[in-house]
């Protein structure tokens, strides 16, 4: 999840490349303003993806010269589409829709992803991640649970064995949720 840190270092990193940012913020309130679009619209998104997307972004020829909007941003970011890991890819929609508002993840997630998504804190831990070190741990905690969990999977069946069952924590914690009133 993109915060207004993580917007301040990438303005910080345009101005430093020679683009100019727009007048309005030369004063607190239109900066204020511009950070909370470029938040909004680029939430989403990992911290990591910022700065090839402003790479990608001052290497065009056309667009390049002026300061990037958030579809410039978002045209240099991977797309879920493109990421070759599916844990990776289900992590960014997990992302997408918490940052959309959504609290349940249960149906979207094979036994897994459950795992991590419980193993990252969940809904809870995810949503609050105040900066791209903390949501990069939940991350990381996601993609290495379902990794783990898969590797335990195929090495149970390759020796004969029943794969263990992963509990789906992700199911749990919905019902959690919605018994408690929807988590709010």
């Amino acid at each position: 999840m993109i915060t207004d840190l993580d917007i301040m270092a990438m303005f910080a990193t345009c101005e430093a490349a020679g683009l100019r940012p727009p007048a309005s913020y030369a004063k607190d309130q239109g900066l204020a303003a511009g950070i909370a679009i470029y938040v909004a619209d680029l939430a989403h998104l990992n911290p990591g993806d910022l700065a090839p997307a402003i790479a990608k972004h001052r290497r065009d020829p056309e667009r390049g010269r002026w300061w990037p909007t958030p579809a410039d941003i978002l045209a240099g970011a991977p797309r879920v589409d493109q990421l070759a890991d599916p844990d990776e890819a289900k992590w960014v929609q997990i992302v997408a829709r918490i940052c959309a508002g959504e609290k349940t993840f249960a149906h979207m997630l094979d036994a897994a992803q459950g795992a991590g998504f419980a193993a990252a804190g969940g809904w809870w831990s995810v949503s609050r991640a105040r900066d791209g070190v903390e949501l990069a741990t939940c991350r990381r905690r996601f993609l290495d649970t379902c990794k783990d969990s898969r590797s335990r999977s195929a090495l149970a069946i390759a020796q004969g064995r029943e794969p263990v069952q992963v509990v789906d924590a992700s199911a749990r914690f919905a019902r959690l949720v919605e018994r408690s009133g929807g988590g709010q």
